[in-house]
């Protein structure tokens, strides 16, 4: 416009798209003892089992799910899982609490890939509380009971 290229601004009367935060849910302790009942159900299939184990793993433990795919029992040092997170490289010590290590007890097979994992969940018969990033929002919830519990 200054150059005179163009005879007026193709932007004057656009107004900016506003931002909305998105709505998180969280999963309530009756959810995740449905999943968790999973994992002891004769008739539910070994991988639905593992995936809700995972589940579950990543959510008393606050894990993404890439962190929790490079965790293994040799992680925990002094009833603390020790590690780097992936995404930002951040080493984290989380106390093992006494439910988070039923969860660990299960745990027979690695978790490979997201591949393997996500579509487990989507098939599961809890499918509509295993789907996006439940586990997360989790622990932010379940923290202030759970460390109660540890300190005791």
């Amino acid at each position: 416009m200054r150059e005179k290229v163009i005879p007026s601004n193709p932007l004057d009367g656009y107004r900016s798209v506003k931002y909305v935060n998105p709505v998180r849910d969280f999963l309530t302790e009756q959810e995740l003892d449905e999943i968790e009942k999973l994992i002891t159900d004769p008739k539910v299939p070994d991988y639905y089992k593992s995936a809700a184990n995972w589940f579950l793993f990543c959510c008393y433990s606050g894990l993404r799910y890439g962190d929790a795919a490079n965790f293994d029992k040799s992680k925990i040092v002094d009833g603390k899982i020790i590690l780097r997170t992936e995404k930002t490289g951040t080493d984290v010590s989380i106390p093992v609490h006494e439910k988070l290590q039923t969860f660990i007890d299960r745990i027979n097979e690695p978790l490979t890939t997201n591949q393997d994992f996500t579509p487990s969940l989507i098939r599961a018969p809890l499918q509509n509380l295993l789907f996006g990033h439940p586990a997360q929002c989790f622990i932010v919830v379940r923290t202030r009971s759970y460390a109660s519990s540890i300190s005791s």
